[in-house]
C-alpha cells in the first residue's frame, strides 16, 4: 500500500510538472507566435501609387506590429495620383515589386501574390519564388 501511494504521488508530481511546462509553452507561443500563426493582411497598391520608401515603411511597420504576411495586389480603380511619379504595372519602375519581395523575405514576412506577376523572370527572378507564394486557380 505504501509503494502504491508513493507511485501515485510520483505520477501526480509528474502530471503537475508537465502541465506547468505545457502552460508555459502555450503562454510563450501566445506572446510570441510562430509566423504561421500570425495575422495576414491585404496590401493593395492602388494604381501605381507606390514608392520604395513607402514599401519599406509599410513592411517594417508590418514586422514591428507582428503581421506574419500579406496578400499583395495592384488595383486600378481610377485612383488619383498621390505620389510624385506613378509606377506603371510591369514597366521598368516595377522593380519596386522585386524590392518588396526581397525586403519581405529579409524581414521574414510571407509574401503572397497572384500568378500573373510571374510574367517576367527579370522582374521576379525564380530565385525569389521560394519566398513568394503564388495563388493558383
Amino acid at each position: 500500500m505504501k509503494h502504491q501511494f508513493k507511485l501515485l504521488l510520483f505520477c501526480l508530481l509528474l502530471l503537475v510538472t508537465f502541465s506547468s511546462v505545457a502552460q508555459d509553452q502555450l503562454l510563450t507561443d501566445f506572446q510570441n507566435p510562430p509566423n504561421p500563426a500570425k495575422p495576414r493582411v491585404w496590401w493593395h497598391w492602388m494604381n501605381g501609387n507606390i514608392s520604395k520608401e513607402g514599401i519599406q515603411k509599410d513592411l517594417e511597420w508590418m514586422q514591428r506590429v507582428g503581421i506574419g504576411g500579406f496578400q499583395n495586389f495592384d488595383a486600378n480603380l481610377f485612383t488619383p495620383l498621390v505620389v510624385e511619379k506613378k509606377v506603371e504595372f510591369m514597366q521598368p519602375a516595377w522593380d519596386a515589386f522585386r524590392f518588396a519581395t526581397q525586403l519581405a523575405d529579409s524581414l521574414k514576412i510571407t509574401f503572397t501574390t497572384m500568378p500573373f506577376y510571374q510574367a517576367s523572370d527579370e522582374l521576379l527572378p525564380s530565385g525569389l519564388l521560394g519566398s513568394v507564394t503564388l495563388i493558383q486557380k
